[in-house]
């Protein structure tokens, strides 16, 4: 009797290469991952130049003013977190644990500063634009 415990290679099916229909599924679907982002970011821009938005923000008296710097400074405190979580813990210390186990408290805190950012953005610009801040 011999033993198939390591004779994977030689079954139909298994072995390290995947099959050249779920490569190109994988193709496929980074490529639709890829334009979906880059339809977004464009629509982005659009909305951004087309409403003048930054203008808008720094220069009209209908823009809740305490409302803007408190989003803002969440969404400092939001990106500060980021950084954190991505560029010191991964890369400068070269964390491999999760964020989870290393910085506990991380994640919620920067759930908890993205909902008040957008909570206040909205506040700030509904006196410009009502229903449309939303």
């Amino acid at each position: 009797p011999t033993s198939d415990h390591n004779n994977d290679e030689l079954r139909p099916g298994s072995g390290s290469s995947a099959s050249p229909a779920s490569q190109r599924k994988e193709l496929v679907e980074s490529i639709s991952n890829k334009l979906h982002a880059a339809i977004w970011v464009g629509g982005s821009i659009f909305v951004l130049y087309y409403t003048d938005f930054f203008r808008l923000a720094w220069a009209d008296e209908r823009v809740n003013r305490i409302a803007l710097d408190i989003s803002l400074i969440c969404d400092g405190a939001f990106m500060a977190i980021g950084f954190y979580l991505v560029v010191w813990l991964g890369m400068v210390k070269g964390n491999t644990y999760e964020w989870n186990v290393v910085a506990p408290n991380m994640v919620p805190t920067a759930a908890g500063f993205s909902a008040l950012a957008t909570i206040t953005f909205m506040i700030a610009f509904w006196p410009v634009w009502g229903l449309l801040t939303l």
